[in-house]
């Protein structure tokens, strides 16, 4: 078992818990916050698509960064317009921004909501006018459509490779378990490598130990 694979995937997954708390599929360690009373306008849109749809935490970095790129690169394409800002999340009674600029974007700028042009909320594009934050409506329309198209096409690739790794008759190994959410192996491929597995029987996995084998037959894992 290539140990060094599984703990870089597994620590990525755990770098993301914020962010992907409300993904039910991965599990426990991932319920501390919960978006069960988060308002419709705190809700980014990426958190949308999550609620909806299974997502690994390698297609929850890829939406992410794809964010970021569409981001940049509207933001190089309107400079004329001024600089490009981006509510990407809310803390307490702050809107936290990024600039969407790559030498700037590890810059974080609060907002007090009551410092908020009206209407605008989390995945809203900000210009700055004459010293103030001004809602720019027709860049987060753009940005919107973007994204949802982007992440749609990520959701349908990952959905795919999820499926091509379910294999008829392949023998995996149980690495670990994470809240509704496990990492196996499969041994035919002979390449030590570890995956989020999303779709499976609860009870099969329920007493599983690192190095159980399990294999794919008639469209689920069964203990060997």
């Amino acid at each position: 078992m290539n140990l060094d694979l599984f703990n870089d995937l597994f620590n990525k997954a755990k770098e993301n818990n914020i962010i992907q708390n409300f993904i039910q599929e991965l599990g426990n360690y991932l319920e501390k916050n919960t978006l069960e009373n988060k308002p419709e306008n705190e809700t980014s849109l990426l958190e949308k698509m999550q609620e909806q749809n299974p997502i690994t935490a390698e297609y929850r970095d890829k939406m992410s960064l794809e964010r970021r790129t569409i981001l940049e690169t509207y933001a190089s394409q309107t400079k004329d317009q001024g600089t490009m800002y981006y509510i990407y999340d809310k803390s307490g009674n702050d809107y936290l921004v990024s600039i969407c600029e790559e030498a700037r974007s590890h810059e974080i700028i609060k907002i007090p909501e009551n410092e908020l042009p009206k209407g605008a909320g989390i995945d809203s594009v900000l210009r700055e006018q004459d010293g103030n934050y001004v809602w720019d409506k027709e860049a987060t329309k753009i940005i919107t459509e973007k994204m949802t198209q982007k992440f749609q096409e990520l959701l349908e690739e990952q959905n795919q490779k999820m499926q091509e790794r379910r294999v008829e008759g392949h023998l995996y190994e149980f690495v670990e378990k994470a809240g509704n959410s496990i990492f196996l192996i499969d041994k035919n491929e002979n390449t030590g490598k570890v995956f989020q597995e999303l779709e499976f029987e609860p009870q099969i996995f329920e007493n599983a130990k690192e190095g159980d084998t399990f294999q794919y037959l008639d469209g689920q894992y069964k203990k060997t």
